[in-house]
Order: structure tokens, then sequence, then C-alpha cells
């Protein structure tokens, strides 16, 4: 994949994202960092409480954010992707 690796996120006991994980790895990849993909909700069915602070670090960094949205299609009507700073191209 264009020389990119995959580098997993903590979640916590509730399902979401690890914020002290995910800062961390944020740090040690920043020179390196391509894009993060969140599936959301997750497959455990959690709106990631967190997820505009993490699309805001990933863009601070020049980072895309990729987001998987297979589990939202029951709840598409009450969440509006751009307050969150994401775009989905369907």
């Amino acid at each position: 994949m264009a020389g990119m690796k995959i580098q997993p996120v903590e979640v916590n006991k509730y399902g979401n994202i690890d914020a002290a994980h995910f800062k961390a790895m944020v740090d040690k990849h920043k020179e390196n960092l391509a894009a993060i993909m969140i599936t959301y909700p997750s497959t455990s069915g959690v709106f990631e409480e967190t997820v505009r602070d993490v699309c805001e670090l990933i863009h601070q960094h020049g980072g895309q954010i990729y987001l998987d949205r297979a589990n939202m299609t029951i709840h598409v009507e009450s969440v509006v992707l751009e307050t969150l700073g994401l775009m989905s191209h369907t």
C-alpha cells in the first residue's frame, strides 16, 4: 500500500478511542501520518465521543480521514458529517 503501514489505536472499556494512546500514536508518526480510518458508529454501536477532536488532530498534521459509515445507515439523518469536519463520498 504505497509503503504505508497500519497502526491500530487502542479503545477504552466503553469502545471509544483511547485518547492518550491516540495522541501518542499521532506524535510518534506525525512525520509520516497520512490518514485515519474510523468506523462510525463503531462495530459495537458506539458513537465516538471525541470524533471531532480526533479529526482536528489528524487535520493539524496534514492527514486525511476516511469514515467507514456502514454502521450508520439507520442513523444517517441524525448526524451531520460536515459538523465533524468530515466529507463522505458515497
